[in-house]
């Protein structure tokens, strides 16, 4: 909801609307602002930080887009490692993903072996795994497993695939 306007000493200036991701990575050294574009409208966003697998790195920059489509039942991978399928690029090994369920619609995730989940409801709800969570709930999964979405309400998840913990 709204617009955030973004500014950087790498001369970076973007105002970042809904489905837009921003990622940045500090490294050695990066001032930067953000701040609601609006003096009426509120702005509503997430701000996920995290440490990256290795030190030292140059500051940079990336934006990215992605529509209500690529996310309407199914897993949009917003961030990557190695920025696959048109990810933004994180330097850790984890996948963020998102999406857009519909009321009753179903979706599944398959964690595998060796990996953990974590799972953020943004908006409306859904049972996990025959739980129920509503926006600003979340969940962690430890095991190998098919993690079970299914909608009560039009809702908005964000997955984060991680490392074993």
């Amino acid at each position: 909801q709204g617009e955030l306007a973004h500014k950087d000493s790498m001369g970076n200036t973007e105002t970042i609307k809904q489905g837009h991701v921003q990622r940045m990575t500090a490294g050695t050294g990066v001032s930067h602002s953000e701040f609601n574009a609006s003096d009426s409208t509120p702005v509503h966003l997430l701000q996920i930080w995290i440490v990256p697998n290795q030190q030292n790195l140059p500051p940079s920059y990336e934006d990215g887009f992605f529509t209500d489509a690529q996310k309407q039942n199914q897993w949009c991978l917003l961030a990557s490692e190695y920025a696959e399928a048109g990810s933004l690029r994180v330097h850790q090994d984890m996948q963020l993903l998102v999406s857009k369920l519909d009321k009753r619609k179903t979706l599944n995730y398959v964690l595998k072996e060796g990996r953990s989940a974590y799972l953020q409801v943004t908006s409306g709800s859904l049972e996990i795994n025959q739980q129920q969570l509503n926006a600003g709930d979340a969940a962690m999964f430890d095991t190998a497993q098919t993690i079970k979405l299914n909608a009560i309400d039009n809702a908005e998840v964000l997955l984060f695939d991680l490392p074993a913990v």
